[in-house]
């Protein structure tokens, strides 16, 4: 929303009727919304897992690889390895997920790695 008027320097009500415009507000909105409370959520957890980390000094402790993909919301908000089950800060929830060894594609345990069964 912002790029359109900031760096294009257009109005989207001058193209859209005002419905859509509100319906897509909305959703853009509330997606930076849901982005913004998955962030504090990992950070605090991450503060918690390593008290020590000075996230001003680096982006991430030396011991957490990052995190992945959630085949629940298709976010990247998923930890693995560190809870009894993954779990995805942008869900607020466990997951029964994993990483696929072969491809690094996470998926939900039950279906397997739809990438890797294409491929064979």
């Amino acid at each position: 929303m912002f790029f359109v008027e900031d760096v294009l320097k257009k109005k989207l009500d001058d193209d859209l009727e005002s419905k859509l415009l509100r319906n897509i507000q909305n959703i853009v909105f509330e997606y930076e919304e849901r982005y913004w409370i998955a962030s504090h959520r990992l950070e605090k957890w991450m503060n918690e897992s390593w008290p020590t980390w000075k996230p001003e000094e680096t982006n991430l402790p030396e011991q957490f690889n990052g995190t992945v993909d959630c085949p629940e919301c298709n976010q990247t908000w998923m930890v693995i390895g560190y809870h009894d089950k993954p779990f995805c800060f942008h869900c607020n929830t466990t997951i029964d997920a994993e990483e696929c060894e072969d491809c690094g594609i996470t998926y939900f345990t039950k279906d397997g790695c739809a990438y890797c069964e294409i491929e064979e």
